[in-house]
């Protein structure tokens, strides 16, 4: 910790569901969860810095898709995205302070 502040992770986990996880989604602007489950959908790496996701991630929201990999701390947004970061792979970042 630097100056006392606690460092905010890239995925966090839902503060009323254990099974559910989220990261901030920067195509969209706004939080995205995804459930991890015992033998159900994903897995995960377990890593809150540099966490791994698999398989992708489909998220649709009203006319918005943003489908991505999470990979070693970095999302790759697929080419059938329908907002601006279709097909670049981006750092992750930390959510807001204030959310």
């Amino acid at each position: 910790m630097q100056g006392g502040v606690k460092p905010i992770p890239k995925i966090k986990v839902h503060p009323t569901d254990s099974t559910m996880h989220m990261f901030w989604d920067i195509g969209l602007q706004q939080p995205n969860a995804f459930y991890i489950r015992e033998g159900r959908g994903w897995s995960w790496n377990g890593d809150f810095d540099k966490p791994t996701v698999t398989p992708s991630v489909l998220l649709t929201i009203g006319s918005e898709r943003s489908h991505l990999f999470i990979r070693d701390g970095k999302i790759q947004y697929l080419s059938d995205c329908t907002h601006n970061l279709s097909g670049q792979t981006i750092e992750m970042v930390d959510f807001p302070e204030d959310w």
